[in-house]
């Protein structure tokens, strides 16, 4: 009898841990993502891209002529004013009216700072009695915050500037900050010329250079 209360007792413990057993089983393959009941294991693995993008301090004068043509100061006039930006010629015959002047625009991916220097002084360019050669920057759609020299504004016409062509200086410092953002990259540089009556005859020209550098 005693043998037989031996075999039930261990008969009923067998079937205990074997309920456990298989709940502890079950558990652990549920638990896990893409478990074995389904049929499947989900893997995932990730790769990536990586480009460097230089600065480029790159700028380009978009109009870079302005051409008056041939003329003469009208006879009993002391000099005839030419200027490009709408306003009429006075005092000038044959001359034709510009209405466009120069345009330089900052086509380079990072803010610069910018020069303009001219290689002439109005004497060098025109010659005679008190001649002028001057410059007006207009700042397009705020491509620049302010310009460089604090004593200058836009919209006001200054001398052209020949000294001080070297680096770090090249001329006037007329930009500070000048946006590479396209449509608001770029300024106009309007020019004013007094002829006298007795100036240099012939051709005359002269060259504006504008310089870049990583904007400060």
């Amino acid at each position: 009898m005693e043998n037989e209360n031996l075999l039930l007792t261990l008969a009923v413990v067998a079937v205990v841990f074997s309920v456990a057993g298989a709940g502890v089983m079950y558990y652990s393959v549920a638990s896990v993502p893409g478990n074995m009941l389904n049929g499947y294991t989900i893997v995932q693995a990730q790769g990536t891209t990586n480009l460097t993008v230089s600065q480029t301090v790159a700028i380009n004068f978009t109009v870079n002529n302005i051409n008056f043509g041939t003329g003469y100061v009208l006879p009993g006039a002391s000099g005839a004013l030419l200027m490009t930006g709408g306003g009429n010629n006075t005092n000038a015959t044959g001359w034709v009216n510009v209405t466009q002047g120069f345009v330089v625009a900052n086509i380079g991916n990072i803010n610069v700072s910018l020069w303009l220097s001219t290689n002439k002084t109005a004497q060098q360019f025109i010659g005679g009695t008190n001649p002028l050669y001057q410059y007006n920057v207009t700042n397009n759609a705020s491509s620049c915050p302010s310009l460089g020299i604090a004593s200058k504004q836009f919209n006001a016409w200054y001398n052209v500037n020949t000294s001080n062509s070297t680096a770090p200086w090249f001329g006037d410092y007329i930009c500070r900050n000048m946006s590479y953002i396209q449509g608001n990259n770029n300024l106009t540089i309007d020019i004013k010329l007094f002829v006298p009556s007795d100036s240099l005859t012939g051709a005359l020209g002269d060259f504006m250079t504008a310089t870049a550098q990583n904007a400060y």
